[in-house]
């Protein structure tokens, strides 16, 4: 997502030197190191020690979402950043593990409705569609 964000311009992302540059790569490191594997651990119903040292839970997942967008409607505040799709998607792909806090809720429709997800969700049905077709053929 970072390249293709920086291969067109960065129109999702701070410039390297901006000031919320150090903070949006930050989000896209805690994504993969912090956010997926909390949401895999809660999905599966994993729960050890080693995880939740290394990676914390769901409260600590939500308050640092929480701390983030009580400063503006998104992770770097009032911008959309590519953060923020990275970020919102997996509880936009599975509703139920989205957290009972109105603040992530609204986040994440927020970023739903800026990036257009229900044009978004009739290509991906559309998709399926034919994959499946093809599959069957």
């Amino acid at each position: 997502m970072m390249y293709l964000d920086e291969l067109f311009g960065q129109p999702l992302s701070p410039a390297i030197g901006a000031p919320h540059r150090g903070a949006y790569l930050s989000w896209m490191a805690y994504s993969g190191g912090v956010l997926d594997p909390v949401l895999v651990a809660a999905f599966s119903g994993l729960e050890h020690p080693a995880l939740a040292v290394a990676y914390r839970g769901m409260s600590e997942l939500c308050a640092a979402l929480e701390t983030a967008l009580s400063e503006g409607d998104f992770l770097l505040g009032a911008s959309l950043s590519v953060a923020d799709v990275l970020l919102a998607s997996p509880f936009q792909w599975a509703p139920h593990l989205m957290p009972d806090r109105a603040i992530i809720k609204s986040w994440v429709d927020r970023v739903g409705h800026r990036l257009d997800g229900e044009a978004i969700a009739a290509f991906e049905a559309q998709a399926l569609s034919t994959l499946k077709a093809l599959e069957d053929a």
